[in-house]
């Protein structure tokens, strides 16, 4: 079962990050102050972090596989091995930093669901609803619901 992924977080915190990119070059002097140091740096990590965000899941042999920054980073847990499932709620309510919620007509961009998994071996992972089609993760829980603890 491959989950297809939601770049809308993502495509946001990219689009953020040029922006700040934009803003930077085309001052002069935010480019000879000290703080634009910390301009260029806050808009290059915001553009990772929106890199990093375009996450795929895939159940594959009771290997569940999380990928990010377009497949580069990867990694593998034996769903055999599930020892905690832990979900968490998380409604940011309004912020303005969540552009999309305003676009799209979902509430899955404010309020959405964390669900952390702990296996024997030491390692952990994490699944966000919003980085996920809905359709797709509940599908993922359904999955995940039948391992046995």
């Amino acid at each position: 079962m491959k989950a297809k992924p939601d770049n809308s977080i993502a495509t946001e915190l990219i689009l953020l990050g040029i922006l700040f990119l934009i803003g930077y070059y085309f001052s002069d002097s935010l480019q000879k102050h000290p703080l634009g140091y910390f301009w260029l740096a806050l808009s290059i990590t915001t553009l990772c972090y929106g890199f990093w965000k375009i996450e795929r899941y895939e159940i594959k042999n009771a290997q569940l596989i999380k990928k990010n920054f377009f497949g580069l980073f990867t990694k593998t847990a034996d769903l055999k091995k599930l020892k905690q499932k832990q979900i968490k709620k998380h409604k940011t309510g309004t912020s303005p930093f969540i552009f999309i919620s305003l676009f799209k007509n979902t509430d899955k961009y404010r309020n959405f669901q964390k669900v952390k998994l702990t296996f024997y071996n030491g390692k952990k992972m994490t699944i966000y609803q919003n980085t996920i089609d809905t359709k797709d993760f509940y599908s993922l829980m359904k999955q995940l619901k039948t391992r046995k603890l």
